[in-house]
């Protein structure tokens, strides 16, 4: 077990010392711009991507090797669960993806291979619901109250940068002015652009990278 702990420690000191290089690497490159430094810092990059997978691989034998499976568990749930919504995934070469908008620009490449184009021809639509089928369609201050009250404390925020706990705080003060926003939209067949938006976190299948 010690000498496991030297050598995540000795691959820790190795990484930090291949990041310094890196970064010297990067600001000399920046500097000159000679394709010489461009491939002294890219050789330098790789390394310190290797030192870092390097380290992980080493913890995760460790962990393994300890045999406590509940110490395994929480490991893994933590790797698992992200505070971005969105854990570590791999690009279609096998990179290891950390960054958001890498993560993002990620998605779009894979949802733009598998969707179809747009051919703009008007898709096929349902027959109408006849005009009077709404007319008994009302909004009370109860309702649109109640509504607010039934729903769930969450801190994660919507389009309109306002989580569902901070409206639960304000329902007696929001509710009777978005009652008339509601019983205006639904009488003049307009929705507020911002109702039109949403935000949406893919998620991957099970055991998929």
């Amino acid at each position: 077990m010690r000498r496991k702990v030297e050598s995540l420690e000795c691959i820790d000191v190795i990484y930090e010392i291949y990041l310094q290089k890196k970064q010297s690497a990067w600001r000399t490159f920046s500097q000159f711009k000679t394709e010489q430094l461009k491939q002294k810092y890219l050789k330098l990059s790789k390394m310190c991507q290797d030192a870092v997978d390097t380290f992980w691989i080493e913890k995760e034998n460790d962990l393994v090797a300890g045999g406590d499976i509940g110490q395994f568990y929480r490991y893994v749930n933590n790797k698992i669960v992200s505070n971005s919504g969105i854990g570590v995934v791999k690009d279609e070469t096998g990179t290891i993806l950390y960054d958001d908008k890498a993560k993002a620009e990620c998605f779009r490449r894979y949802f733009e291979s598998v969707f179809t184009q747009d051919n703009n021809k008007p898709a096929h639509a349902a027959s109408k619901a006849p005009s009077d089928s709404f007319t008994d369609v009302t909004f009370s201050y109860e309702n649109v109250s109640k509504a607010f009250r039934g729903l769930k404390a969450k801190p994660s925020r919507g389009p309109d940068g306002l989580p569902s706990f901070f409206i639960k705080i304000l329902v007696d003060s929001i509710s009777f002015p978005l009652m008339l926003i509601f019983s205006q939209s639904f009488e003049s067949c307009k929705v507020p652009d911002i109702w039109k938006t949403a935000v949406v976190h893919p998620y991957l299948e099970r055991f998929s990278q």
